[in-house]
């Protein structure tokens, strides 16, 4: 990788950082890159960026927007006694795209 412009090598070295993204997949996800508008360069950039800002609900460890995510805020959810104990976000993720569980959740963060 050493032909490559530096910006590009760093570029590739911060994407090969994701899971399952191994050096040739970054390189060609960052060449396809190089090739957007410059504008939507900025977009990818500050998306990530705002990455820095994500929160989490202080009830239940969801992300969110502010100090309570969408769910504890809910009132419906609030007046429930079912609480689901997920080990992680992604898990609390795919149980509410299920539509399948109308209480509230405590994200535990890790395997106990």
């Amino acid at each position: 990788m050493h032909e490559l412009p530096k910006i590009l090598q760093d570029a590739i070295g911060q994407f090969s950082k994701l899971p399952g993204v191994g050096e040739k997949t970054a390189t060609r996800q960052i060449l396809l890159m190089s090739n957007w508008p410059y504008q939507e360069i900025v977009n990818f950039s500050l998306a990530m960026k705002e990455l820095t800002e994500l929160r989490k609900c202080q009830e239940c460890g969801m992300f969110a927007d502010g100090d309570k995510c969408h769910v504890c805020l809910s009132p419906e959810r609030a007046l429930t006694r079912s609480i689901c104990v997920v080990e992680d976000i992604v898990d609390c993720m795919a149980i509410q795209k299920s539509e399948q569980f109308n209480g509230l959740y405590h994200v535990l963060g890790g395997v106990l």
